[in-house]
């Protein structure tokens, strides 16, 4: 919301009504306030996290379908934001070593056994600790081992030799550690460098660039649009699962690669057995009529060249003769034109025909078809 008062105007306003303008553009500003501190901290986390040792190209990971990803914390106290940006794109099995002194770290060991890529978070100064250094170094002979180290790049001089590749993640913040999570999956690219010698393998200057190969997830703000004009999506979601249109949804928004919304409503049936959540998978049927049989209307209709309310004979000659010619355009693309939503394969005669045949000569409005093989029955 922008104020504009002019000033000239001021001696005029009574000064409650002055303060109360100046109370309204304090509250519009300090809303926006979380989503503008939100990319800004992305924009730092971009210019301070560093990729090392990917020269195999290992980072963005590929072929996710054939990895077994376990998210292994070693102390850092951002795992939950970390973990949650991760499991947006792949399955993950989380696990800490809280509960695991370090004579006891082989038993965590021998829980990842079952899975071919690690992630580890460790903040800088664990990594002195020679046990947990010993510990990923012996993970990682036997799978994919990457390393998220939070703090002072100095610390990286505990990884020198490491093979595997290492995120030095500069600053420790939820955001910070969701940008790191992102990088990994190519959410975000990697182009920033060492400042500073490190050691024999880090020094100034070395790292490595990715692309962005995947959608990055974010806030509505970094796509230039106000977090507010998308509240709307709560009230006609809402709206549709009252009038039992769906008993529930999930809404993901994108702009210019972007998902800068994604939230899930109601449950999976009306009963309420199952609560929606972000992470379901839908079997996402009839797709064509909304991506190819809708916007075809639409653009013909803008063309004066459909009209909803002629009857579809006037357009498909074939059911002129059936007892759909008078059924309209309107009625079918609101799905009230009575036909059934699925049909037997075999016509009263045994012989095979294909639905869409079907569809077009077999009345539907008004007559079922029997499926004992007797013919067509009057409803």
């Amino acid at each position: 919301m922008k104020l504009r008062v002019n000033l000239s105007s001021f001696s005029r306003l009574s000064p409650l009504l002055f303060l109360m303008l100046l109370s309204l553009n304090a509250f519009s500003f300090s809303c926006m306030q979380p989503e503008k501190e939100w990319v800004e901290q992305m924009a730092d986390a971009e210019r301070s996290t560093v990729l090392l040792n990917n020269s195999s190209g290992t980072i963005p990971l590929a072929d996710l379908a054939n990895r077994k990803i376990a998210s292994l914390n070693l102390g850092s106290p951002y795992a939950a934001a970390f973990d949650s940006v991760m499991s947006r794109y792949a399955a993950i099995a989380r696990f800490t070593s809280e509960g695991y002194p370090s004579e006891r770290l082989n038993e965590l060991g021998a829980l990842l056994k079952f899975y071919n890529t690690v992630v580890i978070q460790i903040p800088g100064p664990a990594l002195a600790d020679s046990v947990k250094r010993n510990f990923i170094t012996e993970l990682a002979k036997s799978r994919q081992v990457l390393a998220v180290v939070s703090g002072d790049p100095a610390n990286l001089r505990y990884l020198e030799g490491a093979a595997f590749p290492v995120i030095s993640c500069l600053r420790s913040s939820a955001v910070a550690s969701g940008f790191s999570a992102q990088l990994i999956f190519g959410g975000v690219a990697a182009s920033a460098r060492l400042g500073a010698d490190v050691s024999a393998s880090y020094k100034r200057g070395d790292g490595y660039s990715t692309k962005v190969v995947r959608l990055r997830y974010s806030v509505p703000e970094d796509a230039g649009i106000d977090s507010r004009n998308l509240k709307e999506i709560d009230g006609i979601v809402a709206e549709a699962i009252r009038a039992h249109a769906t008993p529930g949804a999930v809404v993901l928004v994108a702009k210019d690669g972007k998902v800068i919304f994604e939230k899930a409503y109601g449950s999976h049936t009306y009963g309420g057995e199952y609560v929606t959540k972000a992470s379901d998978i839908f079997d996402l049927a009839s797709v064509s009529k909304i991506a190819s049989t809708t916007m075809a209307a639409m653009k013909l209709y803008e063309q004066d060249k459909l009209r909803l309310d002629t009857p579809i004979s006037t357009y498909f000659p074939l059911s002129a003769n059936t007892n759909k010619s008078s059924l309209t355009v309107r009625e079918l693309m609101l799905h009230e034109g009575g036909w059934f939503p699925t049909f037997p394969s075999i016509m009263p005669s045994g012989r095979p025909i294909s639905a869409a045949i079907l569809q077009i000569f077999i009345p539907l409005r008004w007559q079922t078809i029997s499926t004992s093989g007797k013919g067509i029955t009057r409803r």
